[in-house]
């Protein structure tokens, strides 16, 4: 009977954070068919309602009871769930969410970090850093996510001086 719940709380746990996710307009949510992947949701950021190829993933758990601290929540990443996601290429959050009161959480799996000099890399911390996922929390989402993605595009175009080298060259 015990799985039973599991599962209940589960999905209940992914319609919570769909509708979190969908509460937005600059995001297109897609819900992976496949079980245990690491990854529930990929997300594309969009702009004017077109997709920007900004994407981020997402994985989703339940809590049964409420949560009085961060490391209470902290219980809920073991070891081999962050190497079942070691090698996913984008942004990758945890969504939490407590079954006694429906209050969602959210930190970073992969976290998107920019760098000096505009340079970007995914972290995977050891312990999550929580933040209430609420509409504030979802715009922290979106802009850190945001922020990531144009560093990375700036890093990744050629210098002025290079494309005047290449000019000059040919």
């Amino acid at each position: 009977m015990k799985r039973k719940w599991e599962e209940f709380f589960a999905e209940r746990a992914e319609d919570l954070a769909f509708i979190h996710l969908t509460r937005r307009d600059d995001l297109v949510v897609n819900r992976l068919a496949s079980p245990d992947t690491g990854v529930d949701f990929l997300v594309t950021v969009t702009r004017d309602g077109v997709p920007t190829g900004r994407v981020f993933g997402v994985q989703v758990k339940a809590r049964e009871g409420s949560v009085q601290s961060a490391g209470e929540l902290n219980s809920l990443m073991k070891r081999p769930q962050a190497w079942s996601v070691a090698d996913v290429p984008f942004p990758l959050c945890m969504f939490v969410f407590t079954m006694s009161d429906d209050r969602g959480y959210f930190g970073w799996l992969k976290e998107p970090v920019v760098g000096s000099r505009r340079s970007t890399s995914l972290r995977a911390p050891d312990k999550l850093v929580w933040g209430e996922l609420d509409p504030d929390g979802m715009t922290e989402i979106v802009h850190t996510i945001e922020s990531w993605y144009e560093a990375r595009n700036r890093s990744s175009r050629p210098s002025s001086t290079r494309q005047e080298h290449h000019s000059q060259a040919a």
